[in-house]
């Protein structure tokens, strides 16, 4: 007797429990319902804190419009101007010669087209009082040459010059002396920029005295 009346209290607890746990499941549903959507997705939403530190951000730039790239790359290059000075253009001038002039070195023509590229990318050429941004030289080049002018021709030779100017061609290395920091190589020299010559009796006087020199030494 005593053993039915205990399997009867089980029974009917586990029941009880039972009934219990359903009931709350059935509130917390009602519950799920009557909450609004935007404050069940924000809840969905909350992530631990410990798993914030595997969250990587990719960034693509695959989606960028060309017109934004265009606008990017203006801006960085206004950006690089700001550092830079101006240089106007003289008459019949090449990137060239102003490279030369700026820094003493024609091959940085290259350093003023990039800068200056906005201008080429438009079809335009070289003109009178057309200003180009360039970097300032560390250090300032100096050049101060001696003698008449005279503008390289396409064509020209040192030895064709030498025949124009002193009408006797052999007078071309008293030439490349005279404009030794223009010409680094005889051979090679460009059309629209100027080089100096002296006048004959300068050179001529100055061939004489190397001449007595060399003379003195083969003595």
């Amino acid at each position: 007797m005593k053993l039915f009346t205990a399997l009867t209290a089980l029974f009917l607890l586990t029941g009880c429990l039972s009934k219990g746990t359903q009931k709350e499941a059935t509130i917390s549903l009602s519950q799920l319902n009557n909450t609004p959507l935007e404050e069940v997705e924000s809840q969905s939403n909350l992530i631990d804190s410990e798993d914030e530190d595997f969250i990587v951000e990719i960034e693509d730039d695959s989606f960028e419009s060309p017109d934004l790239k265009r606008e990017i790359a203006s801006t960085e290059l206004i950006n690089e101007k700001v550092k830079a000075n101006f240089y106007e253009v003289q008459e019949n001038e090449t990137l060239m010669l102003i490279s030369w002039k700026l820094y003493g070195d024609y091959k940085r023509w290259k350093e003023l087209k990039t800068i200056n590229s906005d201008i080429f990318i438009s079809g335009h050429n070289l003109q009178k009082g057309m200003k180009l941004f360039y970097y300032p030289p560390e250090f300032e080049f100096k050049y101060s040459p001696e003698g008449s002018p005279y503008l390289i021709r396409r064509g020209d030779t040192l030895g064709k010059i030498s025949h124009k100017v002193y009408e006797d061609k052999k007078h071309w290395q008293a030439i490349w002396y005279n404009n030794r920091d223009l010409i680094r190589d005889p051979n090679l020299i460009f059309a629209g920029f100027t080089l100096y010559y002296k006048d004959f009796e300068e050179i001529n006087q100055r061939e004489i005295a190397s001449k007595i020199r060399l003379f003195k030494k083969q003595k």
